[in-house]
């Protein structure tokens, strides 16, 4: 089962073992029978193979639906190896198809016939011919001439077999090229599902090559990116909500992120007021960072990367951007100062730790210290929020809040937001500094975060998927070019 497995994936023993992280030759091992995997790792490889665990125990391997042909190749072109990103997204494909024809089923409703070849031709040019000659004839949209793009090839060929009524699917993952792989590999398999009884010829286990695929997946590790490009993935998914919230939703999440770092600012001034410690005091700051991890609100300069990669991906604006960036940073403001007032009026005894704190950030002043310690802030917590993307479970999620939240609050780092609500806590326990002071802080801040999180953190997690980044943002053109034409 294991072996039936990572081969269906189309992944090497070595890759194999390097993804799950094991040592070399374990996964061998695995399939020779003279190691058992654990059953942490027997997860691990279901994840990594795309199975569900089940599987693992099954008395031998299920019966695979058929690779269908190829028509894509040019002329002495060879068949290239597919990649485990594009086995899986044609076990997708195949198990949303079957999902649809159950659907078609139930409403009895039966599936157009329009793409039936019949009678069949016999040989594989004579069956690539006749389907384009039926596709050319369905497609609602005119065959690009001249400088007609891929894109636009492709929206044409996929308008075709839709209105032949094939189900056809779309995948985020590699170029247009390689997408057109998967999508075609899909769109081979007809939505007709043949008559019981009916004799059809059995396709060929061939694989899908376009001209220079095999290069360049020769060039490609063993072991790609893959973590980095789901974590792109995710962070694009959240900055398309976080852009498009409406102006109630971006006021709550702001104004509760200011209430949040609020009970942190609570737990420190408590715990140093009895304590005298530092440290200590940083340790329990994070319960700010926890409630923001788990209430879902954020801060200002949380922003820094997930909506940036967004709207560099060309999936949201700038203008999106400049409203979130500025509704955030207002409400978590407003937040923080009610939250503060609220604290310095019930905890009188913290007034004087809350003055030497607040006081610590305006005696920064404007030198090289303070700028560094701004950097250092938004490089902290825009590295927590990539962090926290790269995982779905929240107790991984807690981790790095647990830790930047402590280094925050022990190193008195010069973080935008943080520094302001230690300042406002002063400010309202009768610090001896004003508002006007209060200001100067937080525009230098808010500099130093923006090199330290744009600059230092989220340009340089983009330049770790370039590909991932141009083929989101050639996707996003080629959508707008489509919408024009409709």
């Amino acid at each position: 089962m294991l072996r039936w497995a990572r081969e269906t994936i189309g992944l090497t023993p070595l890759a194999a073992a390097r993804r799950i992280d094991v040592p070399d030759g374990r996964v061998d091992e695995w399939e020779a029978g003279t190691a058992q995997p654990s059953v942490a790792q027997l997860r691990k490889v279901a994840e990594v193979y795309r199975r569900s665990l089940g599987v693992f125990f099954l008395p031998a391997p299920p019966l695979d639906f058929d690779t269908m042909r190829d028509f894509r190749r040019h002329v002495g072109a060879e068949a290239g190896e597919w990649s485990p990103e594009l086995h899986a997204e044609y076990r997708r494909a195949i198990a949303q198809r079957e999902a649809a024809l159950e659907l078609a089923e139930i409403d009895e409703a039966a599936p157009p016939t329009t793409w039936r070849l019949d009678p069949l031709p016999g040989d594989d040019e004579a069956i690539a011919a006749a389907a384009r000659s039926l596709l050319l004839e369905q497609s609602p949209l005119p065959l690009p001439r001249g400088t007609g793009t891929k894109y636009e090839h492709l929206n044409m060929w996929a308008a075709a077999l839709e209105e032949a009524g094939v189900l056809v699917m779309a995948t985020s993952g590699g170029k247009v090229d390689t997408r057109r792989c998967a999508h075609s590999r899909c769109t081979t398999t007809s939505f007709h599902r043949p008559a019981p009884g009916a004799s059809t010829p059995r396709p060929r286990p061939t694989s899908p090559s376009l001209r220079g695929m095999a290069a360049r997946e020769s060039a490609e590790p063993d072991v790609p990116q893959r973590d980095s490009e789901e974590t792109f993935d995710r962070l694009v998914d959240e900055g398309e909500q976080r852009l498009g919230r409406s102006w109630s939703g971006l006021v709550a999440t702001g104004f509760m992120g200011g209430v949040d770092v609020g009970a942190g600012v609570l737990a420190l001034l408590l715990v140093e007021h009895v304590t005298d410690s530092k440290l200590l005091g940083g340790l329990a700051f994070s319960i700010g960072f926890i409630a923001l991890t788990l209430a879902r609100s954020e801060l200002f300069t949380e922003n820094f990367l997930v909506p940036v990669v967004t709207v560099v991906a060309k999936q949201g604006t700038w203008m999106s951007l400049g409203r979130l960036w500025g509704a955030t940073a207002v409400t978590n403001l407003a937040g923080g100062w009610v939250v503060t007032a609220i604290l310095m009026v019930g905890f009188p005894t913290l007034r004087e730790t809350a003055v030497e704190s607040g006081t610590s950030y305006v005696n920064l002043g404007f030198g090289w210290r303070a700028f560094a310690l701004a950097v250092v802030g938004g490089l902290l917590i825009t590295l927590m929020t990539h962090m926290q993307h790269a995982s779905d479970s929240e107790g991984v999620q807690l981790v790095p809040a647990v830790a930047i939240g402590f280094l925050l609050g022990a190193g008195q780092i010069n973080h935008a937001i943080v520094a302001s609500l230690m300042c406002f806590a002063a400010l309202q326990a009768g610090a001896p500094f004003g508002y006007l002071d209060w200001l100067g802080v937080l525009g230098f801040a808010v500099l130093g975060n923006m090199v330290g999180g744009l600059g230092l953190v989220t340009l340089l997690r983009l330049l770790q998927v370039p590909d991932k980044v141009r083929e989101e943002r050639e996707q996003s053109e080629a959508g707008a070019v489509t919408g024009e034409g409709e």
